[in-house]
């Protein structure tokens, strides 16, 4: 049991520089964007992220079904299929019934070299610990802007960015409209740059409400407004439709 024990904190230290788990939901939140990780290394931390939701308590499941790891980690069928078979002939990965996957527990240990690959490959420092409470900027890190609309998915690009006025250090940003679509489509948005620029951002009516714009250079710049604000909050607390 103690050699468990300090294997799970050995995972723990370096799982916490990975990913975090909402303390409501259970959900993993990706740490590193998303184009950062391999399909192979998604769908393990995806699936060690469960072991360890399920651990805390928050889901009772400690597994996550085919269609899970689908949603979640909107990958291809075959992809996703490839890649489990990859991880069970590592031992990593077990299958119960039809469809359902977990790691293997007595495989605990190889999960610290591939958490240290993702680590390396995102090439970024982050915070410690493995804690449960997620202020917003920070949860959306690991949004997924596959399913929302163009006017949502930058109202959540801005949020996630702290762009929008702030009171107290540290200062808020504004985004270029480049900014915005690169990091939204970073997120899995499916915008097109050129509708963007040319439509959206300057003359969509449903959009020049929620931001403020303002000129620096030959850039043009942009931030939440208030409006913007509750709308982003809304999009968080599930509150809004948003998706497309």
């Amino acid at each position: 049991m103690t050699d468990e024990t300090e294997t799970l904190n050995r995972l723990v230290a370096k799982a916490q520089r990975v990913f975090k788990i909402n303390k409501k939901t259970g959900e993993i939140l990706l740490l590193p964007p998303r184009s950062k990780l391999t399909d192979r290394q998604l769908i393990a931390v995806y699936l060690l992220g469960r072991y360890f939701a399920s651990k805390l308590e928050l889901t009772q499941a400690d597994s996550l079904t085919f269609d899970d790891l689908r949603k979640l980690s909107n990958l291809e069928e075959g992809s996703i299929t490839a890649r489990l078979s990859d991880l069970r002939k590592e031992g990593l990965v077990e299958s119960g019934e039809r469809g359902i996957y977990r790691i293997n527990y007595q495989s605990l240990e190889s999960f610290g070299p591939l958490l240290e690959e993702v680590e390396r490959g995102a090439s970024i420092t982050l915070r410690g610990g493995l804690p449960v409470t997620i202020p917003v900027n920070e949860e959306l890190q690991s949004i997924n802007l596959a399913s929302y609309t163009d006017t949502d998915s930058i109202v959540l690009t801005l949020r996630a960015n702290r762009a929008y006025p702030v009171a107290s250090p540290p200062e808020s940003k504004w985004l270029t409209g480049e900014e915005i679509i690169e990091w939204a489509r970073d997120h899995g948005s499916l915008m097109r740059p050129d509708t963007v620029v040319k439509y959206t951002l300057p003359q969509d009516p449903v959009l020049k409400p929620l931001i403020i714009k303002k000129k620096e250079g030959k850039h043009r710049v942009y931030q939440l407004s208030r409006q913007g604000m509750d709308r982003s909050q809304l999009l968080v607390n599930g509150e809004a439709s948003g998706k497309s």
